[in-house]
């Protein structure tokens, strides 16, 4: 039985609106991690942006490891378990994460892979209205995320795998075969 279950995948391959749906029907609890960096970035009067984000990540990693991120949410994440509620997080993207969450928060956490391909994935941050990207940045943030993070083993180590390229109705069908009447049968 497990009381976490994390996303992870590239930008635009549909983690957040995974975690939402999931959230809504299963009635879990959501840690957004980049709420950090966002918050950071405020903090540091940097320019609201990708950019700036980015720059704050890499100073969180720097400072803490690439579990950095992990460790600064996990008493949050362990309070809610305790207290019976389960948990999803937004998002993972190293294994030092996800092995983080496991080893301090829940030895049985799933990790859920949401994939889409480049050309779906930048068809979809290139409306966003909050974190657009342009094709060649999401390509810099792809390429900077296989080569620093490892992002391709966390994808690789996923216990869940959903194939995001079709619909929003495709993928909550996906979402409540896979994750969330998983999730129910670990509450009977």
């Amino acid at each position: 039985m497990s009381n976490l279950f994390a996303v992870t995948g590239f930008s635009g391959a549909g983690k957040t609106t995974a975690i939402d749906f999931i959230a809504d029907v299963s009635k879990s609890g959501r840690v957004y991690v980049g709420q950090l960096i966002k918050d950071e970035v405020t903090r540091r009067r940097l320019p609201p942006g990708a950019d700036s984000e980015l720059s704050v990540r890499q100073d969180f990693r720097r400072q803490h490891g690439m579990a950095g991120l992990a460790a600064l949410v996990t008493p949050t994440i362990r309070s809610d378990i305790e207290g019976g509620r389960t948990i999803l997080v937004d998002a993972v993207y190293s294994l030092e994460e996800l092995n983080y969450y496991r080893e301090h928060c829940d030895t049985h956490a799933q990790l859920i892979s949401i994939e889409a391909s480049f050309e779906v994935r930048a068809s979809r941050v290139a409306v966003r209205t909050d974190k657009a990207l342009t094709r060649e940045e999401l390509f810099r943030r792809d390429e900077f995320e296989k080569t620093n993070l490892h992002i391709g083993l966390a994808i690789a180590s996923a216990t869940i795998a959903i194939r995001n390229e079709g619909s929003l109705s495709a993928l909550q069908q996906d979402l409540q075969a896979q994750v969330c009447n998983l999730i129910a049968s670990y509450r009977m």
